[in-house]
């Protein structure tokens, strides 16, 4: 699985690569708020795209101008094959059948698409372990190593 990280060679840090290496794979890959447990493959699927439609320097991630918007060549965050127990889904829970949903919906306590309606198809990380505390399972609570 790929493990995104600003690219060092970029002076827009929203572009991303895999250079860390493995770094990444010590944390419980597989794992959302949606499911009892982790079906330990599905790493990062969720990737959303964005334009800018602005001019000048693009804004953060919090984007206060409403210029920072999902490319409409791109429909969904998760690519139809990424799950698979489901190849033809873009569903954005592990899930198929989501259990919990985000207790985290104020705009200010989120980092990507703030001002979202909570729980929409445009809530991307509505499932992330972080949109709900304490509600996702761990395979193991120190991590795993390699990432399965």
């Amino acid at each position: 699985f790929w493990c995104a990280v600003p690219d060092s060679r970029s002076t827009d840090w929203r572009n991303v690569s895999g250079s860390n290496g493995q770094a990444c794979f010590f944390f419980n890959n597989g794992c959302d708020i949606s499911c009892d447990k982790c079906d330990g493959r599905t790493g990062q699927v969720i990737h959303p795209k964005f334009i800018w439609t602005g001019t000048g320097t693009a804004p953060d991630w919090s984007d206060p101008t409403k210029q920072l918007l999902p490319d409409p060549k791109h429909p969904s965050a998760v690519t139809p094959g990424a799950r698979p127990d489901d190849p033809k889904s873009t569903r954005l829970s592990i899930c198929k059948q989501p259990k919990r949903k985000a207790t985290i919906c104020a705009p200010e306590l989120r980092t990507l698409n703030p001002d979202t309606e909570c729980h929409s198809e445009q809530d991307y990380f509505q499932f992330a372990p972080w949109r709900a505390p304490g509600s996702a399972p761990v395979h193991d609570a120190c991590g795993v190593a390699g990432g399965v």
